[in-house]
């Protein structure tokens, strides 16, 4: 007889500090990030069965079936599940569904969510003992190493750990800390944070990355003092949030969009800085681009009680806001009779 389980996993809002997780970055240096999880999740159904056949769909109508794990191969369709079969290796047919909240390539951790979903799915089905840790890195091997898709090491481990985290990367090792931070704090920055989707972006994440993994291998003086100076804001950050500093906060996340935009000249563009100013105007203290750049997610933390006139001002230009709140859980699975 089958098991039946599902999953979810969150994607994550980065604050400070963000691309110290790239390599070469935090093997020579040290890198360290302020994240946190939000309500948008990646969710897997998993169904086992006597049979051989595996059948993947997704909401809509795509849908991959093959007669036998033999018939895995990497051709750009249901990449990221095969990669995770062909890791796991499972003796049973499956049925698996993937739903996701957020589009991909859109600067919140997407596909790190989809890959820690689906491990923890195969984890809980065949009580494989994974911790969150293990999972999480599990997830960034197989994206970064098996799929070679190029990116950071916070968000396999900001999704499969869940809430506002301190995230240090020192060689090949990373230590999550979890930020206890008071209610109060939580409750202002749900509140004055606005988050929008801007529009696609005009070059692709890993592009944006490879440019900037260029200029930290050249050793390009003023990005490496660019992301050394994003390292330094992510300290400072996680120190005015334990103080309460609101306004302190959004004033760094200020600072870290000035230094981000140094990292690549793809990383803005002539709207997303129209954007910006636009949401300074309307009452922003600070923002930035989540993620890579070059389009997606931004995120504006504001004034107290202006954050309806920024969410105005950027609807007027277009862009989409969405609303979330944080997550605390992480990555969560549970088994559900077969007859749903």
């Amino acid at each position: 007889m089958g098991v039946s389980v599902r999953s979810r996993a969150p994607v994550r809002i980065s604050f400070a500090g963000g691309g110290t997780d790239v390599s070469p970055y935090p093997e020579e240096r040290g890198g360290c990030v302020i994240s946190t999880a939000i309500n948008k999740y990646s969710f897997t159904s998993l169904k086992t069965h006597d049979s051989k056949f595996i059948k993947m769909s997704t909401h809509g109508s795509t849908e991959l079936l093959l007669e036998s794990m033999e018939e895995t191969v990497m051709d750009g369709n249901f990449d990221l599940a095969k990669t995770v079969l062909m890791e796991i290796k499972p003796k049973d047919g499956l049925e698996i569904f993937f739903r996701n909240d957020v589009p991909p390539r859109s600067g919140l951790g997407s596909s790190a969510a989809g890959f820690v979903s689906l491990i923890g799915a195969f984890n809980s089905a065949y009580k494989m003992g994974f911790s969150r840790h293990k999972i999480a890195q599990l997830a960034f091997d197989l994206e970064r190493n098996r799929l070679k898709i190029k990116g950071g090491k916070q968000d396999q481990f900001a999704s499969a750990y869940g809430g506002f985290n301190f995230i240090e990367f020192k060689e090949n090792k990373v230590k999550v800390n979890p930020l206890r931070l008071k209610p109060a704090v939580l409750n202002e920055l749900e509140k004055n944070l606005i988050l929008v989707f801007t529009r696609k972006r005009e070059k692709q994440g890993h592009d944006i990355i490879a440019d900037q993994t260029k200029s930290l291998l050249t050793k390009k003086k003023d990005v490496l003092n660019a992301f050394d100076s994003a390292k330094a804001i992510a300290i400072e950050m996680k120190n005015v949030l334990s103080k309460a500093d609101m306004e302190g906060f959004g004033k760094l996340l200020h600072e870290g969009w000035v230094e981000k935009k140094k990292y690549s000249k793809h990383i803005s563009n002539p709207f997303i800085d129209k954007l910006y100013e636009k949401a300074l105007h309307a009452g922003a203290i600070g923002g930035k681009i989540s993620g890579a750049g070059g389009g997606g997610h931004m995120v504006f933390y504001c004034y107290p009680d202006k954050e309806i006139n920024v969410k105005e001002a950027l609807a007027s230009m277009g862009a989409t806001h969405i609303p979330f709140s944080f997550d605390f859980k992480g990555l969560q699975t549970w088994s559900v009779k077969e007859d749903d």
